[in-house]
C-alpha cells in the first residue's frame, strides 16, 4: 500500500504542476506547448521512481512493498483525475472572475 501512495503522491504533485501551468491556456495546450524544465522534472521524477520500485535496494530503503505494474494504472488514474477536475474547477473559476 505504501508503495502505490508514494508513487500516487508523486503522480498527483506532477498534475498539479501540470494544472498550474497557465490559468488562461487550454488544457491540451499547456500538455503540448513546449517546456523544456518540464520535461526534465518528469523526466527526472519518471526515472527515480522507476527506479526506486525496480531496484531491490532502493525498495528497501523505502521500506516498498509488493507492486503490481496494474497498481500504476491505478494511481496514474487518480492523478488522472485530479488534473481534470481542477481543470474544471480552475475553467469555472475563470468565468467567474471574469464576471
Amino acid at each position: 500500500m505504501r508503495t502505490v501512495a508514494f508513487v500516487a503522491l508523486v503522480l498527483a504533485n506532477l498534475a498539479l504542476v501540470l494544472v498550474n501551468r497557465s490559468w488562461s491556456v487550454h488544457p491540451i495546450r499547456q500538455i503540448t506547448r513546449p517546456n523544456r524544465a518540464l520535461l526534465w522534472v518528469v523526466a527526472v521524477a519518471g526515472g527515480l521512481i522507476a527506479l526506486a520500485l525496480s531496484w531491490p535496494p532502493a525498495t528497501a530503503l523505502f521500506r516498498f512493498g509488493a507492486f503490481h505494474w496494474h497498481d500504476l494504472a491505478v494511481a496514474a488514474a487518480a492523478a488522472l483525475i485530479l488534473a481534470v477536475v481542477l481543470d474544471l474547477f480552475k475553467a469555472a473559476w475563470r468565468k467567474r472572475l471574469a464576471g
